[in-house]
């Protein structure tokens, strides 16, 4: 009868490390890659955005304190997740205002849901959104 009884392992001195398996080449580009990386020049500072419209500017008051209570009332990650998005889309929206490239019919809408909104009337600011939303310029801005 033949028992297998394995070899001693002799004790490891030191930890593995899977760069030791590479060839010399390697390990040097891969060290250039990671100063290039650490010495990345900073990105440049963003570029100041003009003043909003003063026509305009109640519906960035309304829509950033819709935004600031929503954000109150909330406790869950996911949800702070969905308003950075909102955030960022309305930053969208407000270039698009600022630039003056937003159709008449849109910003009309947009003054509308706002004073339902300033008024507190949710239902008054839904029933304008539908239309706002499928137009052809709403899409363009939520991406």
């Amino acid at each position: 009868m033949n028992i297998y009884t394995p070899a001693r392992v002799p004790q490891l001195q030191q930890v593995f490390n899977p760069t030791d398996l590479m060839p010399q080449q390697q390990q040097q580009q891969q060290q250039q890659q990671q100063q290039q990386q650490q010495q990345a020049p900073p990105e440049p500072a963003p570029t100041p955005k003009g003043p909003m419209a003063i026509e305009h500017e109640m519906l960035q008051e309304v829509f950033d304190s819709l935004a600031q209570r929503c954000e109150g009332a909330t406790r869950n990650a996911q949800m702070h997740r969905k308003l950075d998005d909102v955030h960022r889309k309305l930053e969208h929206l407000y270039d698009a205002l600022r630039d003056g490239t937003m159709i008449s019919q849109t910003r009309r809408g947009l003054h509308q849901t706002s004073a339902g909104g300033a008024a507190y009337d949710y239902q008054a600011a839904n029933s304008v959104a539908p239309p706002i939303s499928s137009s052809t310029q709403a899409l363009a801005l939520s991406t």
